[in-house]
């Protein structure tokens, strides 16, 4: 198995809610990155799994166009986002109603970055694992296996 990995940097806003009892229950920011990693077992015509531009220009492309500069917003949140639409504001709202957690957001990513890689044509090459960095020291990663039950055989 062949792996490739493009760290990309992005900054955003975001609050923790559902009781989160702490000091990130209040709207701040991060200066975000991540670390794509992609994986293949056969290499292409030029023997690479993608090239880096290419991951760069499909994902950091997505990225720079929704969350850079934005706030990620959960839909029980309705105060800030009745702020942040009032107010014209760049922001993200999840799908899903749960905190904006580094945690979701590689979760989120893996199924976006794979989606990315399809819709450009790139079948042969699958996510390997997302891991986001919220800050220097703390990360969330998300990666997806197959368990399979072997026999006694």
């Amino acid at each position: 198995m062949y792996e490739v990995t493009k760290e990309i940097k992005w900054c955003m806003g975001h609050r923790l809610t559902h009781g989160y009892p702490n000091r990130c229950k209040n709207l701040h920011g991060h200066n975000y990155k991540v670390f794509v990693t992609l994986k293949t077992t056969l290499l292409n015509e030029v023997g690479m799994v993608v090239d880096f531009g290419d991951i760069k220009r499909l994902v950091e492309k997505w990225i720079m166009n929704n969350w850079d500069h934005a706030t990620l917003v959960d839909p029980t949140d309705t105060n800030l986002l009745f702020f942040l639409e009032v107010e014209k504001q760049a922001h993200f709202l999840i799908e899903d109603d749960c905190n904006t957690t580094a945690e979701w957001m590689s979760k989120f990513l893996f199924h976006k970055v794979r989606d990315l890689l399809r819709e450009a044509g790139i079948n042969n090459v699958d996510v390997s694992k997302i891991k986001v960095y919220e800050t220097d020291s703390s990360y969330a990663t998300y990666t997806e296996s197959t368990i399979c039950s072997c026999g006694d055989k």
